[in-house]
């Protein structure tokens, strides 16, 4: 048996009564992981045998970025190339293996099982999230120049498992 649980919170942000008057701003949120959980096992038996194997990953992701609407902020986008960017990616990656053969001189049973739960939740926003109640905004935010505003889940998640018993007789 192997489990593995992740709790990962990720946050960038500008929160209340800040001020910040610049040529270009970048909130930014990343979140790179990788898991690899393997589990294997290999069995004999002179009668009857079992040989299993069970792997549980468990993943609860929050990755955040947020500009508070209590912030006073001002992007000027003096050059090219300046401009806000407000972003948050989860960009995990899992990769669950089970495997598990039994061998057996009269009867045998190998299973394997590879369960893999996520739970993403990656935001950019600016002032209030969607599940808060809203209440009045005393901030300002002024942009003059291009404005890129991003929330996305990358990665990829692969699960595989194999199980097998062979039996052979003398």
């Amino acid at each position: 048996y192997i489990q593995n649980s992740y709790d990962s919170n990720v946050n960038a942000e500008i929160k209340d009564d800040a001020k910040i008057s610049t040529s270009a701003l970048s909130v930014t949120s990343e979140l790179d992981q990788i898991d690899v959980t393997i589990g294997l096992a290999n069995a004999q038996s002179k009668t009857f045998g079992f040989e299993g194997v069970f792997n549980w990953l468990s993943a609860d992701n929050d990755t955040t970025a947020h500009i508070s609407k209590n912030a006073d902020i001002n992007v000027r986008g003096d050059k090219e190339g300046d401009k806000l960017v407000l972003s948050a990616i989860d960009n995990s990656n899992f990769v669950n293996i089970a495997g598990a053969v039994l061998h057996g001189e009269n009867t045998g049973v190998g299973a394997s099982v590879a369960i893999t739960d996520l739970n993403k939740n990656t935001q950019a926003y600016i002032g209030d999230t969607i599940t808060s109640a809203a209440t009045e905004a005393t901030g300002s935010l002024s942009v003059d120049t291009e404005a890129k505003i991003q929330a996305a889940n990358e990665g990829n998640v692969i699960g595989l498992t194999l199980a097998g018993a062979v039996s052979k007789t003398s």
